[in-house]
């Protein structure tokens, strides 16, 4: 198993949508929508966060700040890797980490629920020109398994095929994969962590609010899943990924990580259950487990790529450690997981 390493930073401006003007040919943030640096941890806005932090660091002629660190050979970086478990060989070292894009068909007035998500002519470029990149590993970020559970508007959905929405997710594939890129489609759940205005009911691993504003988003109480719910959001999960292949991706990542659904039932801070899916580290990731086994059911192709997004350690009190990161580490490897990304949030 492999291990692939992000930086999640909350200290960025973060926004739910942009306005374009024709006019100007420029893009705008909605000020209601704006979000402040965390004046906790940055001294003021305008300081590079680099000047926050303790560090040895040296300026070159074009006045470029570099952290000082010894001389290393890249040149592995460009080299192909083998996957142990699905057998497929990425060409290069680099992954584009997914990110939200926020591009695909929203549904409008008098149009149903499940017209959204429908990916878009922008999506489908953004993924040709990441593949034009020749990256090894591309992975298209927040494909949602619901229709009325997003983590934003214009999330793409792929849940069913009701108006051929496999065949345009397949475009998409097509041109991500041109270059030789393995394409791969992190699954998500938001849980309780999407926006009251597009989640007014949530559901979570227990009843606990997040409260914060963010974004411009608050956020409703969630009601814990009952058992049944569960087991049919696993079947969620693993329809999806059925789906995925049926339009040519390469495999799929489980989102575990930045506190969405299945973070949620991993960390102790929001799974209070009594039941099986709560107490121990064993009980609070079973319901990754089953998604794991759901999906390996419903793709039968061996060399389908399944990995893992989780965070490494959650820095807040009674939150997932180090310790709980490694611990499944281990049982990801023995359910043949092919790597892990693990987030530094």
């Amino acid at each position: 198993m492999l291990c692939a390493v992000d930086s999640y930073n909350q200290n960025r401006t973060a926004t739910q949508q942009y306005h374009y003007s024709p006019n100007t040919a420029s893009i705008t943030k909605p000020p209601s929508l704006r979000m402040e640096y965390d004046k906790a941890t940055t001294a003021t806005p305008a300081t590079p966060e680099a000047k926050n932090y303790p560090h040895s660091s040296e300026s070159s002629s074009n006045g470029r700040l570099r952290v000082a660190g010894p001389v290393v050979d890249t040149s592995p970086l460009a080299q192909a890797i083998k996957f142990p478990f699905s057998g497929r060989t990425a060409k290069n070292r680099f992954l584009k980490a997914p990110m939200t894009e926020r591009l695909c068909h929203w549904n409008k007035d008098g149009e149903p629920i499940n017209a959204r998500g429908f990916p878009s002519e922008e999506y489908t470029r953004l993924y040709e020109r990441w593949g034009e990149g020749e990256i090894g590993v591309i992975v298209a970020g927040n494909v949602m398994v619901r229709y009325d559970a997003l983590e934003a508007y214009g999330n793409p959905i792929l849940c069913d095929n009701h108006d051929n929405r496999v065949a345009a997710f397949r475009k998409v594939a097509d041109v991500a994969k041109k270059n030789g890129s393995l394409f791969i489609a992190q699954l998500s759940h938001p849980g309780r962590q999407g926006g009251a205005a597009l989640n007014p009911n949530p559901v979570s691993a227990s009843d606990v609010q997040l409260k914060i504003s963010w974004a411009g988003n608050s956020f409703n109480k969630p009601r814990p899943l009952a058992i049944p719910e569960i087991r049919d959001i696993v079947r969620q999960w693993g329809e999806t990924a059925a789906l995925c292949w049926d339009a040519g991706f390469d495999g799929v990542q489980i989102h575990c990580a930045h506190g969405y659904l299945l973070a949620q039932f991993l960390s102790l801070t929001t799974n209070k259950r009594t039941d099986e899916y709560g107490g121990d580290l064993d009980n609070r990731s079973r319901i990754v487990f089953e998604i794991i086994a759901e999906v390996k059911r419903r793709v039968p192709d061996p060399k389908f790529i399944i990995c893992v997004k989780i965070n490494s350690v959650e820095f807040q009190p009674g939150g997932q450690t180090p310790e709980d990161c490694r611990n499944l580490c281990v049982k990801l490897e023995q359910a043949g997981i092919d790597f892990i990304d693990l987030s530094g949030k």
